[in-house]
């Protein structure tokens, strides 16, 4: 065996090793590996899935009998923090484009909790999947019309353009009930704010590429990795898509706003009352 066969060997040990590797979360066996490729790596898990799980509880609280779907389910943090709250009468369906995400959500929640189901969307993005064969805005979101009582997207609409934010706003609006509330992060501010983002100490937060009228990128030679809306621009697909802004929580990525620990912005949508869709 030559040198670079050995060195090849060794770093093939030492990602199976990594793979392998385990946390323990809420009665789960979380793969380190997963964690860390979906940003919620093992030392800091915890912290954030408390945070999600108060988010969810005072914004959105979700109830025993209550369907929810969730966009971008990752690695099933705010899945497994579920199983504890719905009942068999109710029932939470994720989606991600990452396959392996899936498997393992299928693997290690689905086997001991049925009602908790998991769907793979190899939905191209130059971030997260180049390879991917399906267009964003062509996907159908896994649940029928109005039947969906609490929806979530943590750092989704972070990464999506406005042809595919749309198109995800009016599919959320469609399996969204009357009464049904969305919980999402996204980056939504004035327009001196999403300028003075170029100031920002944090990289991935300085939105300094006009991509479209109102909407701002990080990378122009790769969009998606953080995208950053002007508010009238955002809440003019929101109309579109018959949604209206109940709750704005302001995250600390744009300058000069009063500190927290939250990074992007959560807000609350609910269908616009008398709006048909």
């Amino acid at each position: 065996m030559n040198v670079g066969s050995i060195g090849e060997f060794v770093l093939q040990v030492r990602l199976r090793l990594k793979h392998r590797k385990t946390f323990e979360f809420r009665g789960f066996a979380v793969h380190s590996w997963l964690a860390e490729s979906t940003g919620a790596p093992e030392q800091h898990y915890e912290t954030f899935a408390a945070l999600h799980e108060q988010l969810v509880e005072t914004l959105i609280p979700v109830a025993p009998h209550h369907v929810v779907l969730e966009a971008g389910c990752g690695t099933g943090m705010d899945a497994m923090l579920l199983t504890g709250r719905l009942s068999r009468e109710g029932r939470y369906t994720g989606f991600d484009i990452a396959a392996r995400n899936v498997r393992w959500c299928t693997a290690r929640i689905t086997e001991r909790f049925p009602n908790f189901r998991f769907h793979h969307f190899d939905i191209r993005n130059e971030t997260y999947n180049r390879k991917g064969k399906l267009a964003a805005t062509s996907v159908r979101f896994p649940e029928g019309d109005g039947v969906v009582d609490r929806f979530i997207a943590q750092s989704v609409f972070t990464h999506l353009l406005s042809d595919v934010s749309a198109h995800y706003l009016h599919e959320l609006r469609r399996v969204l009930r009357p009464d049904g509330l969305a919980m999402i992060s996204c980056f939504v501010g004035t327009p001196e704010e999403i300028r003075s983002s170029s100031q920002s100490a944090v990289p991935i937060f300085r939105f300094v590429h006009e991509h479209s009228p109102g909407v701002f990128v990080h990378r122009r030679y790769r969009p998606s990795d953080a995208v950053a809306y002007e508010r009238q621009t955002f809440e003019r697909l929101l109309a579109e898509a018959g949604l209206s802004l109940t709750t704005f929580l302001p995250g600390y990525w744009a300058q000069g706003r009063p500190a927290t620990h939250i990074g992007q912005d959560i807000i609350v949508l609910a269908p616009t009352a008398g709006v048909a869709h």
